[in-house]
């Protein structure tokens, strides 16, 4: 599996785990790595703009913030120009209505995500 493959995959544990705390040694059973390899994939995600939080005992905790829109450069994930700039949003009464506010300051292909 490739690093981009496995930052999906960990994303989507995350997602998965609905708002609990994963410890590496399950992600690295789930995913078939190793703890440090973990650490260093979950660090990459940081430096990506996930908020992701390492607890001691605990494990690894990612956050969706709560009023302020997650903007990752998804570049890393996609080879196309669509999806390569993501947007997502906790609410929002319209996601083309936020496309459509920002005017051209957006990249070609971003693409807004709400939970509700």
């Amino acid at each position: 599996m490739t690093k981009k493959i496995k930052w999906l995959e960990i994303l989507k544990l995350f997602v998965d785990s609905e708002d609990n705390y994963l410890s590496g040694e399950e992600i690295g059973k789930k995913l078939n790595i190793s703890r440090s390899s973990i650490w260093k994939h979950i660090k990459s995600l940081q430096e990506k703009g996930f908020k992701i939080e390492g607890k001691t005992n605990r494990g690894y905790k990612l956050y969706f913030p709560d009023d302020t829109p997650l903007i990752c450069d998804s570049s890393d994930f996609y080879t196309t120009s669509f999806g390569k700039n993501l947007i997502v949003l906790v609410e929002t009464a319209s996601t083309n209505e936020v496309l459509k506010k920002s005017g051209n300051k957006l990249k070609h292909g971003t693409i807004v995500i709400a939970e509700k």
